[in-house]
């Protein structure tokens, strides 16, 4: 990789470049948010209902946009033009490239009937 970005460094006609990190399997990480965002709306629903004297009843309906998620790390490199251009011929030994976090969210709508 370093060396496909000090070429694209060196070339002439000065291009844009975006790089983007994204995980291997979108799916797994999808369904553990859905697990982990289902478990928690329960504990919390049965959190209030405790406090409030009351009982939690049956699970009435769920609401969830089946939408597709991006999930892709939102790492940035501040490199000006004329410091990539410059570094061009050293950059394919001195890149060092290290991605942020990727940070996933959705949202979930649980109704659970109080007995």
């Amino acid at each position: 990789m370093s060396q496909a970005l000090a070429a694209i460094a060196g070339c002439l006609s000065h291009p844009e470049l975006s790089i983007a990190f994204t995980v291997k399997d979108a799916t797994a990480i999808n369904e553990e948010m859905l697990r982990s965002a289902t478990a928690n709306a329960k504990r919390k629903a049965e959190i209030l209902c405790e406090a409030s004297g009351v009982e939690l009843g049956e699970l009435l309906t769920i609401d969830y946009n089946w939408g597709e998620l991006d999930i892709f790390s939102h790492t940035q490199y501040g490199l000006s033009d004329d410091c990539l251009y410059e570094a061009a011929p050293s950059m394919a030994r001195s890149i060092d490239i290290e991605p942020d976090d990727i940070d996933v969210s959705d949202t979930a709508t649980f109704v659970w009937e109080i007995k």
